[in-house]
């Protein structure tokens, strides 16, 4: 399967996701990592999550005063900025819809633990298909090597993603509700 065709199918088959099964299943992949990680006081890139896209729901994954959550802001030159969240951070919807905090202390990508990736789908190689901007593995390719990746989703792993390329970052994790793939 291409990218072009997994965002197609995979599009598809969220956009028809009931809300509380949205709910129900981003709760069980919270508790999928939460069982498997020890994240307390480690960098966390947490992406926020997209509701009309029926993407998993990250807004309440991690107690902040126990872990440092940075979430991603888009910027002009298809790269991610990340900035501290708190519960007093302030937030903006960007062009895409996607809520970004509007101030906070940075963070460059050499120093993060783990990042919670955004897909659509991945494969059983621990490839990704995101919506194609490119903005996570330009991201991806700046951690440190000890970071670990982890992939966040509903379905289950499709065989291979045919076109992956030279710039594409495999994921080290995928959680999906109930279940924990190491690649």
């Amino acid at each position: 399967m291409t990218k072009k065709e997994v965002r197609e199918k995979y599009g598809e088959k969220r956009r028809f996701i009931e809300r509380n099964i949205v709910s129900l299943f981003s709760g069980k992949i919270r508790e999928v990592l939460l069982e498997n990680f020890d994240f307390e006081g480690k960098n966390v890139s947490l992406f926020t999550s997209l509701e009309s896209k029926n993407e998993v729901n990250t807004w309440h994954f991690f107690n902040l005063s126990k872990v440092n959550v940075y979430a991603p802001v888009m910027k002009a030159n298809n790269t991610l900025q990340h900035i501290q969240i708190s519960d007093n951070t302030e937030w903006e919807e960007n062009n895409w819809g996607i809520k970004e905090p509007v101030s906070g202390a940075q963070i460059s990508p050499d120093k993060f633990d783990f990042v919670i990736v955004p897909l659509l789908a991945a494969d059983k190689r621990g490839y990704r298909t995101g919506y194609g901007g490119g903005y996570y593995d330009r991201f991806l390719a700046q951690c440190p090597k000890n970071c670990v990746f982890i992939g966040v989703g509903f379905y289950d792993l499709i065989d291979e993603i045919e076109d992956v390329n030279e710039f594409d970052v495999p994921l080290h994790f995928y959680a999906q509700p109930e279940k924990l793939t190491k690649f």
